[in-house]
């Protein structure tokens, strides 16, 4: 794992790693934790229309030594409760996705703007966003995700 200061400025570092296989970026917005970018997962666990997801899922991810990321669908209630389904699967998606990533770059709030750690991809790290710029477009992309918009 390589740790980095967490700012703007590694906007074009995931601008890279979104050229590759299943890149993934989870992002903390409060300024106090970590955040996650990894690609090009060691494994897949994917599920649709199965039984007994979660005990795959978790026999899957015991003894894992790095990141399950990955999601939980609407469609694996049915493996917790019979209710009703009334939903048209119109994308197919998988009920439950993960990715396993052995090596993700973690960028650590706490460090601020000092140097990023060398990584292996040789990239600019130029920015348009201030950090202040940058928080304020997060806090308004929240707003409408609140007001319904997204």
């Amino acid at each position: 794992m390589v740790r980095c200061p967490a700012d703007v400025s590694n906007l074009p570092l995931f601008a890279e790693y979104s050229k590759r296989r299943h890149c993934v970026w989870l992002d903390t917005a409060s300024g106090d934790g970590q955040s996650l970018l990894a690609a090009e997962p060691a494994k897949i666990f994917r599920a649709k229309n199965e039984r007994g997801v979660f005990e795959r899922l978790h026999a899957e991810l015991a003894g894992w030594p790095g990141y399950a990321i990955g999601y939980f669908g609407y469609d694996l209630k049915n493996e917790i409760e019979r209710l009703p389904s009334r939903a048209v699967d119109d994308l197919g998606l998988p009920d439950c996705w993960f990715g396993f990533y052995e090596n993700p770059v973690m960028f650590d709030q706490s460090v601020g703007a000092s140097p990023a750690l060398p990584l292996r991809a040789n990239i600019d790290a130029s920015c348009s966003f201030t950090r202040d710029s940058y928080r304020a477009a997060v806090l308004r992309a929240k707003e409408y995700i609140a007001a319904g918009d997204i």
